[in-house]
């Protein structure tokens, strides 16, 4: 079941509005399992085909375009899925069992992340983002390009990277966000306690931090 929402290369269509009459008093957002299944799809899939430019995640009952949300991992979704209803009560618990054991089997196995087009993380998404992360113990690309980082939210994000984290990452792309020295600093921290112990190439440009600070990161690589 897990395959079918989570994979990258499937399509997943949300159907966020209930039929007209119906009495059903918990909606899409309030539900147990709808809430299983979103957090599934949207896990570690593209936001889009290049290509075709499609969408991977789109909702058919909104007429409103609905943002795709930051990947969350087991911890962070037993917290919400607390929030939630469910037919059957003693659903929680097996939800929560079956989220925790898809994250680490398709986080663990993950080569590549890609995220460019993401809205802008609040600092919560990012720290929730650093805990899949430190799940993902295959991964050899994250493109975080174009989504709005700032000094708040890459401080969180790699805050939250556990001692080790990402120790197979080689490529990371930070291009063209909105991070400043604070959040080099940050970064450059998270190295210090080995994260991201094979990271060969790192992409800053187009971002307000200084020269100075974004050539103590990158002699910060060289160094270890």
């Amino acid at each position: 079941m897990d395959l079918w929402y989570a994979h990258q290369g499937t399509t997943v269509y949300m159907l966020t509005k209930l039929p007209e009459g119906e009495t059903r008093k918990a909606g899409y957002e309030d539900s147990g399992w709808t809430t299983y299944e979103r957090c599934s799809a949207e896990q570690i899939k593209k936001v889009y085909l290049y290509k075709a430019n499609w969408k991977l995640v789109l909702d058919l009952g909104s007429d409103d375009e609905v943002k795709r949300n930051w990947p969350i991992g087991p911890d962070e979704f037993e917290e919400l899925i607390a929030q939630k209803v469910f037919t059957n009560g003693s659903d929680m618990h097996a939800v929560m069992k079956l989220f925790r054991q898809m994250s680490q089997k398709q986080l663990g196995g993950i080569a590549a992340l890609d995220f460019d087009g993401m809205r802008p993380p609040s600092t919560q998404e990012a720290k929730a983002l650093g805990g899949c992360l430190s799940l993902c113990g295959s991964l050899k690309k994250l493109d975080l390009c174009r989504v709005g980082l700032t000094d708040e939210s890459t401080a969180a994000l790699f805050a939250n990277l556990a001692m080790g984290a990402l120790a197979n990452l080689i490529n990371l792309n930070l291009r063209w966000n909105e991070i400043g020295d604070e959040g080099i600093k940050a970064f450059s921290v998270s190295l210090a306690t080995g994260a991201l112990a094979n990271l060969k190439s790192l992409d800053l440009a187009g971002n307000p931090a200084s020269d100075e600070a974004q050539q103590r990161a990158q002699d910060a690589l060289k160094q270890r």
